[in-house]
């Protein structure tokens, strides 16, 4: 299996859930499990590949079994993103005052998502609201994480680079996978990797200001 050759060869697969039993973010190794003897392993990381794409609302979530204080019980797994948009570090490392000696440290950001404000005219129906409502929080979230993630870098030497949909591409929330609107959002990402603008050293939405005081 490719996994398991490349895990051994020193490269890790992680992918996230949200256990929604306990409300955290839960970060599994698939090398590790697809490397492992147990008789379940790909069963398992095809529940957990499932559980990483089930969008609350949209997908249902996926029960996976495991084993708490030696009793076997079964948790439920949604999509990561309820979570954190992005896994780099675990966050108390993230938060912690003095990371100096991180130097030789490069974090890669992809975001597969426009940061910038997107107009839409939201339709007065319960489900296109809540629909709009959780894009926007989906869209908070990932700022609050890459700040974060900047000021992270700005403390401790870390070289960071983002990269995300700078452009509105209209898309339906009923169909947000629709083959027109992810070419579009493809032929971005091409050409500014053509062009060589992909990567951002600092989050697009973050202004430079001077404050000049009033004589």
């Amino acid at each position: 299996m490719n996994i398991v050759r490349e895990h051994r060869a020193g490269r890790r697969l992680l992918v996230m859930t949200t256990n929604l039993d306990t409300q955290r973010a839960v970060v599994w190794n698939i090398g590790a499990i697809a490397s492992s003897d147990r008789a379940d392993a790909l069963p398992l990381i095809r529940r957990i590949l499932i559980a990483s794409a089930s969008v609350p609302g949209i997908f249902p979530p996926v029960s996976i079994k495991t084993v708490v204080d030696g009793r076997p019980i079964v948790e439920l797994h949604s999509d990561g993103g309820s979570s954190a948009q992005f896994f780099t570090l675990p966050e108390h490392l993230i938060v912690a005052p003095d990371h100096a000696g991180e130097e030789n440290l490069h974090i890669y950001v992809i975001i597969n998502n426009a940061l910038i404000p997107e107009f839409s005219m939201s339709p007065g129906k319960a489900l296109p609201i809540m629909a709009r409502a959780y894009a926007i929080l989906l869209k908070s979230q990932t700022k609050q994480g890459l700040i974060a993630l900047y000021n992270f870098g700005q403390r401790s030497g870390v070289e960071l680079d983002i990269a995300s949909i700078d452009q509105q591409v209209p898309y339906s929330m009923a169909d947000p996978l629709n083959g027109a609107y992810m070419r579009a959002v493809y032929g971005i990402g091409y050409q500014k990797a053509l062009g060589g603008s992909l990567w951002a050293q600092r989050p697009e939405f973050i202004v430079s200001r001077r404050y000049v005081a009033k004589q």
